[in-house]
């Protein structure tokens, strides 16, 4: 594991998920996120998205909430961690 890796057991990802959705500074629009093998976790100040990691169609959705909340789309391609 990499130094800089954090592990978040399966049945504590949800709160740690929506423990960051509260943490994100305010100030900024940013977002974070954490992913196992089927299921990835994107993090916005006041909201999150479980994403199943074989549907590109939630991927979607947690980009189009990206772009409305004013994050390039340069930053939102989040598709490629699909597992199609």
């Amino acid at each position: 594991m990499d130094p800089d890796d954090v592990e978040i057991s399966d049945s504590k990802a949800e709160d740690a998920a929506n423990g960051l959705s509260r943490s994100l500074d305010s100030k900024h629009e940013w977002y974070a996120d954490f992913k196992n093998d089927r299921y990835h976790y994107i993090i916005f100040r006041g909201r999150v998205f479980r994403i199943d990691r074989l549907s590109k169609e939630q991927y979607e959705g947690a980009r189009a909430y990206g772009l409305s909340v004013g994050i390039p789309d340069y930053q939102l391609d989040f598709s490629e961690n699909a597992v199609v």
